[in-house]
């Protein structure tokens, strides 16, 4: 069996972009560390965690729970300076597909989790306050057979309403919404009994190798009993 626990690297850095907004007017983008380029079949620009203690490390809230339904969509441009949310003044209707938007702006939805099974940690307490969890991401939630199909086939799945997944969530420069720091390698599958990333090809990281669910979520225990709060 392979080991679980490595040494634990230093947390990446938030993204920040700048963006011209307008002719002649420039503003701060900062993106949350969770939500480098979400698209489903674009690179992440954040390589895999390679060990276990890393994953922990960028997490403040870890549970083993469903994605709930909609809370919110809009299209957005990032987040200002002091974290908060910068929706366009006319924003293109969330529907249009993210490629037919400017470049500084993007479509966004926020899901509730429910039904958690498992907290394993809780840096801000509020898993258990009823529809208080939300996890942002960029796109669109798919629709129709076809676009559940490919959603579930790409590099990073939106997914769908009742998936279980192991939640490790990071907080986004709003401080009220999360977001997956590593992409779907943050959202945890364990369909079948295989423990692996939630993106199409399921892939498992070398710490999610020759281990149980059951030994999985014990070793995530272990780590964040040795680790502080992000």
């Amino acid at each position: 069996m392979n080991s679980l626990r490595r040494d634990a690297s230093s947390p990446l850095s938030l993204i920040v972009l700048i963006a011209v907004l307008s002719g002649v007017t420039t503003g701060l983008l900062v993106t949350a560390r969770s939500q480098v380029d979400r698209r489903g079949d674009a690179d992440n620009n954040v390589a895999d965690p390679t060990n276990l203690a890393t994953l922990v490390a960028v997490s403040d809230i870890i549970v083993e729970a469903e994605v709930g339904p909609t809370a919110y969509r809009t299209v957005f441009a990032g987040y200002n300076a002091q974290g908060t949310l910068i929706v366009p003044s006319s924003p293109t209707p969330p529907s249009i597909s993210a490629t037919a938007l400017p470049a500084f702006q993007m479509p966004l939805t926020d899901y509730t989790i429910n039904d958690v099974a498992n907290t394993i940690r809780d840096c801000d307490g509020v898993v258990a306050t009823p529809g208080a969890l939300r996890v942002r991401m960029i796109g669109d939630p798919p629709s129709g057979a076809s676009a559940i199909a490919t959603d579930n086939a790409s590099e990073y799945p939106i997914g769908q309403e009742n998936d279980a997944r192991l939640f490790f969530l990071s907080k986004n420069p709003d401080n009220s919404t999360y977001g997956l720091y590593f992409g779907p390698c943050s959202r945890v599958a364990f369909d079948w009994g295989v423990v692996t990333c939630s993106d199409g090809l399921r892939r498992q990281l070398s710490f999610m190798e020759d281990v149980t669910v059951e030994e999985f979520t014990d070793a995530v225990a272990t780590e964040v009993a040795q680790q502080s709060c992000p």
